[in-house]
């Protein structure tokens, strides 16, 4: 029963908000074949691949989305993921060689899952070495080009799309907050990306309760904004330590002052970036649409309560890594901020409670759905606010005491 409800759509529909390759088209109501069409005849004429690349998936996916079924609600879901996640690697190593000789999207995207579900049991390090093996088949198939894109069917090319900007933003999250090298950066490729984020075809099933047109593009706003504060980050991340190189070497104040200049322009892309969010996101709370029916209006609404929990926590959480990153490297005023120790404590505690107040008003299932990510986050907070108690040599209604209820309500 748990397993055909995955697979039905209300688990994917929890899933979606904070990963676009979580879709209907994955799901065995699509036809996997079209989906899995990669335009070569050797891929279109193998059965058997098919066969075998959609029962990986769909296994992959239904273990994947039950990371999200609170225990209390089944007690039995750690064994029934841990099955489907087991049966999933088990069907593709029957096929793995193959796969990779004739990629298509799923191929990438059951590997994400994967990588996920590896995440999900804390299990880092194996899934950072699966998400790559997935990152070099993007690799492999230019899904950063978006012309590599135009000889293909509709669908592979919307989940080519997906697939690049999701494992774009998975890359950087993986390199900000786990100190992993970067992958997909322009400097690693030979022209620029060129992969837009355009809703070219509906991904998500129109025709169920809540389902629109204009819900999966507000969406898209929403991951696209994420994935903005994390290549931003990023670009600060690596213009500071470009910087501490170069003052290593030689003190141009012409170089410098370029450096900096450019770290500027950066960070304040960055800091603008959720200036104008569209109601739906800044206050999805007082969001109202009255053309929607309730339920329709309480399933939107939950899911960009998903997306504003994302977006509101990996925000400061960012400011408070390139923070921390700069204080390492000697450079915080570079950042803006005073290289006072007791100062600087102060400005990290207000953006660690930033992430607090965010935590204690969002459902907790909106928390659950971003994942491991969105926990991983949550407890850089404490960890980079410490500095406050030592500086000031008193104890703080902000240091780690104050995040005992929160990271609890997060780690369930």
């Amino acid at each position: 029963m748990l397993f055909r409800n995955t697979i039905s759509g209300g688990a994917i529909d929890q899933a979606s908000p904070a990963a676009p390759v979580c879709s209907d088209t994955l799901s065995p109501r699509t036809n996997l074949a079209a989906l899995s069409a990669s335009g070569e005849a050797s891929v279109l004429s193998n059965g058997s691949l098919l066969l075998e690349r959609s029962l990986s998936l769909l296994l992959a996916l239904c273990a994947q989305v039950c990371t999200l079924v609170p225990n209390d609600s089944r007690p039995d879901v750690e064994a029934i993921q841990a099955a489907l996640f087991s049966s999933s690697k088990e069907v593709l190593k029957v096929y793995h060689d193959r796969d990779i000789e004739n990629p298509c999207a799923v191929s990438i995207v059951i590997r994400y899952f994967h990588a996920v579900c590896f995440h999900a049991v804390g299990n880092a390090r194996v899934s950072w070495l699966v998400m790559g093996e997935a990152i070099r088949l993007a690799f492999e198939m230019h899904i950063h080009d978006e012309s590599s894109l135009a000889s293909l069917n509709p669908i592979e090319r919307q989940i080519r799309r997906a697939v690049y900007w999701q494992l774009s933003t998975g890359d950087r999250s993986s390199s900000i907050l786990n100190s992993r090298p970067i992958c997909f950066h322009d400097l690693n490729f030979e022209q620029p990306p060129s992969t837009i984020y355009i809703q070219e075809t509906p991904l998500q099933d129109q025709s169920r309760h809540g389902g629109s047109a204009v819900f999966e593009e507000r969406l898209g706003i929403g991951f696209r904004l994420v994935s903005s504060l994390f290549s931003r980050a990023t670009e600060v991340l690596m213009g500071l330590k470009a910087l501490q190189q170069h003052l290593a070497r030689c003190r141009s104040r012409e170089v410098v002052q370029g450096f900096r200049r450019a770290i500027g322009e950066e960070l304040l892309h960055f800091h603008t970036a959720l200036d104008h969010l569209p109601d739906w996101l800044s206050c999805p709370w007082l969001w109202h649409d009255s053309t929607l029916s309730t339920t329709d209006f309480e399933y939107q609404q939950h899911g960009f309560w998903i997306q504003h929990v994302n977006l509101q926590i990996t925000y400061p959480t960012l400011k408070l890594v390139m923070v921390q990153k700069a204080t390492e490297l000697g450079l915080v005023d570079a950042l803006g901020y005073s290289d006072d120790a007791v100062l600087l404590a102060i400005q990290k505690t207000e953006l660690a409670n930033e992430v607090i107040v965010c935590v204690r008003r969002a459902p907790f299932e909106a928390i659950k759905v971003n994942g491991e990510p969105c926990v991983s986050s949550i407890y850089h907070s404490p960890n980079d606010i410490q500095p406050l108690s030592s500086c000031t040599g008193r104890k703080t209604t902000s240091g780690r005491s104050y995040y005992a209820t929160d990271l609890s309500k997060s780690s369930q």
